[in-house]
């Protein structure tokens, strides 16, 4: 029996969830859903450049914390998956900051559309899972994650 990865399951499961996706999603709406979440690893590090870019966005809210995403868990990405709306959207700079590895990435995607909201990457046009493509893509893309 073939060793698998216990993320493998969960990328199709992701796929399966978003299948059905409704193709006139509010993330075609402005941005007053929007809420935006921000993260650097390390203290030494400046939030500032992806604040600028998530109030450029529009996002009425902006969750940020400073902490490595490999096997932390992270109470600000909690709290911004938390607030959002049904048929709001969570901004992010890039699909790596919803974690580091693809088995936290889709877990959180998972967790984001049972709120009725849907992901968009600042970094990754493609990341958008409001549109056909966007889940399919963010699997992908969790796999280089790790």
């Amino acid at each position: 029996m073939p060793f698998e990865r216990p993320g493998r399951a969960l990328v199709f499961q992701v796929l399966k969830t978003f299948k059905n996706h409704d193709q006139k999603s509010p993330m075609t709406q402005p941005a007053q859903f929007a809420i935006g979440y921000a993260r650097v690893s390390t203290e030494d590090q400046s939030l500032q450049l992806q604040l600028a870019r998530l109030r450029e966005a529009g996002c009425s809210a902006v969750f940020c914390e400073k902490v490595s995403g490999w096997g932390r868990d992270l109470p600000e990405l909690r709290k911004a998956i938390d607030a959002l709306p049904r048929g709001g959207v969570l901004i992010v700079r890039s699909i790596d900051r919803l974690g580091r590895s693809s088995i936290e990435i889709n877990r959180n995607l998972i967790a984001i559309h049972d709120r009725g909201a849907h992901l968009r990457s600042m970094d990754e046009p493609f990341a958008d899972t409001s549109t056909q493509f966007g889940p399919v893509f963010i699997a992908f893309c969790g796999l280089f994650a790790e």
